[in-house]
Formats: C-alpha cells, sequence, structure tokens
C-alpha cells in the first residue's frame, strides 16, 4: 500500500488429520509513516507480526478444541506535524510495544436424552503488556494484565433457543513506569443468565435476563490527592431485554425491544492517576464511581423484496450515572504538558438511528448503502464529549466471468454539538475504488486486487482522532493485494 509505503505478508493452512482438524496463520506486517494531504506524519510507522496454531477433534457427539496466538506490534504515536505540536504528545513521539498472548479452549457435548440437549463450555486467557517507549527506550508507562474467563452454558432440547448459563471472570491490571500513581487492581466477577424465544400467533417474543456480580480490589490503597477513598469496590445488579417481532403484509417485518442494562466501573476508571500517552492523556480514575445503569428502546423494521431489502432502526436509551473520561482543561502537575482527562458520571440521554439497503440491479450490477447517526447529551442537555457525527457509506459493484469492479464513497457530517473543551470537525467525503480479478489454474485459485481509498487525495478529519487539531487522517492510499488458494 502507498498511503504508509508498506506491505503485509501472510500464511493460513487447514488440514484434516483423521477426526482432527489443524490450522495455522501466521503474518508480517511493516508500514512505514502516515502519508497525509498536506505532508507525511512522522512516528507513526509500525511492525506487527501474528502466529497462531489451533486443533479440534470433533466426534458424533460432539467436539473440543483450543487455539494459541501470539501478537507482537510496535508502533509510533506522533508528536508534531508541519512543525505544530499535537496537544498532549510527548515532547520527542513515543512508541507502543504491544505484546498480546491469547489462549482459548471450547468443546460441546450434544446429550441423548433429558431436558439439555447439549452443553458448551469455553475457557478464554489472555496475557497483554503494553509499553510506552520514550526516546532512549525510556519506559514512560506500562500497562499490563492477565484476563480470565470462563463460560458454562445449556441448551434446551424442546426449545433449542432457551439458554441457562453462568460466566465467570478474573483480572488481574498493572500499571508501572517512570511516572504512574495508577493503582494496580484485581477484579472478580460472575454472572448467570437465562433466554428464551417463542412464538404466539404471529408474533415472534425473545427474552433474556442477566444477574452480575462484580468485586475490585486494589492492591495499593494508600490515598493521594488525586485519589482519594482508594478502596474495595463490589456491584451487583440486573440486566435484561425483551423483544417482539411481528410480519405485516408486503414483506415488512417490525419489532420493538426494550432493555435494562448494568454495567460495573472498569479498574482503570476507578484507580487510574498517570499519562496514558497513547491517547495524549492524562487520566485521573474515581475510586467513588458508582455503576452504570442504562434503559433504552429500539424500533426495528426490515423489508425484503426478490432484489430489494431495507433495514431501519431508531433508538433511545437513557442513562443514570453515564461514565465517562471529560476533559478538566488543566494540565499535569508534574509536567505541565498532558491534558487532564477525568472519570465523570452524569444522568445522559443517547438517541440515533441506522438504516441499511441492498438492491440487486441486475444479476451482475449491486448497490449498497448504509448510514448511522448518534446524538448524545448530559442531564444539562449540554453535548456529551467524542460523539461521532452522522456516517454513511456507499458502494455499486460488476461482477461478470471472474473480475469485479467497484465504485464507492464514504464520509461523514459535521460535528458542531461538542463538549465545551472539544474541538468540532467539518464534514467530509471520500471516493473508493477497487477492480479484482481471479482465476484458478489447476489447483491453485489466484486472486488479485487492486484498491483505491480517498481516490481525490481529500484532507479529512477523524471527529474521534485527538491528533485532529492539527493533523488530518491519510490520503490517497493504493493497495495491490495477491491472494492464491490451493
Amino acid at each position: 500500500e502507498s498511503g504508509t509505503l508498506g506491505g503485509v505478508v501472510g500464511l493460513s493452512t487447514v488440514a484434516g488429520l483423521g477426526p482432527a482438524s489443524v490450522r495455522i496463520d501466521g503474518s508480517l506486517r511493516g508500514a512505514g509513516n502516515s502519508r497525509t494531504p498536506l505532508g507525511p506524519l512522522p512516528s507513526t510507522d509500525l511492525r506487527t507480526g501474528n502466529v497462531s496454531a489451533a486443533a479440534s477433534l470433533v466426534g458424533s457427539d460432539g467436539y473440543g478444541g483450543g487455539m494459541i496466538r501470539e501478537y507482537r506490534s510496535r508502533y509510533g504515536v506522533p508528536s508534531t506535524f508541519n512543525g505544530r505540536s499535537i496537544p498532549g504528545a510527548h515532547v520527542d513521539g513515543v512508541y507502543i510495544d504491544l505484546h498480546r498472548t491469547s489462549f482459548r479452549a471450547e468443546g460441546e457435548r450434544r446429550l441423548g436424552t433429558g431436558p439439555v440437549s447439549l452443553i458448551r463450555a469455553e475457557l478464554n486467557h489472555v496475557r497483554f503488556v503494553q509499553s510506552e517507549e520514550e526516546r532512549g527506550g525510556v519506559v514512560g508507562t506500562q500497562f499490563g494484565q492477565l484476563t480470565s474467563t470462563a463460560t458454562v452454558l445449556a441448551r434446551g432440547r424442546t426449545t433449542p433457543a432457551r439458554v441457562l448459563g453462568v460466566n465467570a471472570t478474573r483480572r488481574d491490571f498493572a500499571a508501572a513506569g517512570s511516572f504512574t500513581g495508577s493503582r494496580p487492581a484485581l477484579q472478580h466477577g460472575l454472572a448467570a443468565f437465562y433466554a428464551d424465544a417463542h412464538d404466539l400467533g404471529t408474533l415472534r417474543w425473545q427474552w433474556g435476563l442477566r444477574a452480575d456480580w462484580t468485586a475490585l480490589t486494589p492492591t495499593d490503597t494508600s490515598p493521594s490527592r488525586l485519589l482519594p477513598q482508594v478502596r474495595r469496590r463490589r456491584f451487583a445488579d440486573l440486566s435484561g431485554a425483551i423483544a417482539v417481532a411481528a410480519p405485516l403484509p408486503g414483506r415488512v417485518t417490525m419489532g420493538v425491544q426494550l432493555t435494562r442494562a448494568f454495567r460495573a466501573p472498569a479498574i482503570e476508571e476507578l484507580y487510574s492517576n498517570g499519562p496514558h500517552l497513547a491517547n495524549y492523556a492524562y487520566e485521573i480514575g474515581n475510586p467513588s464511581a458508582r455503576a452504570e445503569i442504562g434503559h433504552g428502546v429500539e424500533l426495528f423494521a426490515l423489508w425484503t423484496r426478490a432484489r430489494l431489502s431495507l433495514e431501519v432502526s431508531a433508538y433511545a436509551n437513557q442513562f443514570r450515572d453515564y461514565l465517562y473520561y471529560r476533559a478538566t482543561g488543566e494540565l499535569d502537575a508534574r509536567f505541565r504538558r498532558y491534558p487532564v482527562y477525568r472519570a465523570s458520571q452524569t444522568a445522559a440521554q443517547l438517541h440515533g438511528a441506522e438504516a441499511r439497503a441492498r438492491a440487486q440491479l441486475r444479476p451482475w450490477w449491486s448497490l449498497t448503502a448504509q448510514a448511522s447517526a448518534i446524538v448524545g447529551h448530559d442531564a444539562d442537555h449540554r453535548p456529551l464529549p467524542a460523539m461521532p457525527p452522522l456516517q454513511w457509506s456507499s458502494e455499486t459493484e460488476v461482477t461478470s466471468r471472474g473480475w469485479s469492479a467497484a465504485v464507492g464513497s464514504e464520509g461523514a457530517g459535521a460535528q458542531h454539538r461538542v463538549d465545551l473543551l472539544e474541538l468540532p470537525t467539518n464534514a467530509y467525503a471520500l471516493l473508493n475504488a477497487r477492480v479484482a480479478l481471479q482465476r484458478q489454474h489447476g489447483a491453485v485459485v489466484h486472486r488479485l486486487t487492486l484498491a483505491v481509498r480517498n481516490v481525490t487525495n481529500v484532507a479529512w478529519r477523524d471527529h474521534l482522532s485527538r491528533v485532529r487539531a492539527v493533523a488530518p487522517q491519510p490520503g490517497r492510499n493504493l493497495q495491490i493485494a495477491y491472494r492464491a488458494f490451493f
């Protein structure tokens, strides 16, 4: 690809060994600095590597398998663009060294008799370490965590949609480095859930209920000026949803869904107290934060014809104690360099809509389009921060005898409903194009793809990017991909 003067190479193989199936994947990627329409953005190069191996044993009454994956990445976080400093950036820029090792085991057993038709179990374990390295290899901040989850569920025999299960979670989090006061902590969670569905006449009912218990225990409870009352926290509550859908004349299906959601604060939202250079921020948690409770309603409609489908949904959510990071307008006390973001809570409302459409104009010609919008404000009707603007995309594609060509666009509207210390962004539209050719020679299938994103090299800014005040997003990017299947 030309936008970063880089490339990727990968290999994936699947083999059957008797009743077992084995899969091995690997990839390497390298990229230079991002090229924007206004010039290159320094310190945005990256190197990544990924390798995984998986195996499963399949029998007549179930299966069992496991996977292990190793992922490494090193990428730059820019500090300047065309001589201008990016707010909150380290003076010399930093590099993020990320290392993730994950393991997953999964199994399912089908039962011959009784009210339960099958039992399924999953186990996941992830080791994650992220180091923010300054010039000279000095680690400014390092985040590390071990996360383990286990889930067991049973499915009903006479009603396969009926599911009963339990889930357990353990998370061990710590932050280290030359300047951080974030507290290490342990998180333990336990949940039980139940879901069911049934038909009542022409109506299709679905509902579910989940009970959660969470305990967060800091292993360092020493108080500070920014983190007073560091202590263990416990949360427990219910989440649930009920939905009903009804078919209407004209191949239309309409429905409504009501939800109640519970979310306990994360470790970082309670006990953070230090710079997070990848986010251009100094983040301070709130040890007294309350659980987030939300109530919502969603209306949806689906219209399907032989060559046309349209799906539309609209939703409204009201939150008690909505938890988010808000800019304070202050700089960190030590270096006077990093903007301070503090975990805050407020009553909030979010409402929005989504739409997706697909038309098969001819057997060889299709058109797809989608759009989404969301608006959020607090109890005083002030805009919530980090709310994306209206976003849309569309593409028309033609296919014939092993080749295809597509032209599309994507973009976003202007976002001027912003928080007090948040910068607005203007609307933009990007033009994209793609051509692909596929041929088979013997037992090998060859696929060659040429794609161009942002054909006209528009200078655009992502509203959720914290470099938008100084630097635009990448410009024209030419990608050439070759894949072989054998």
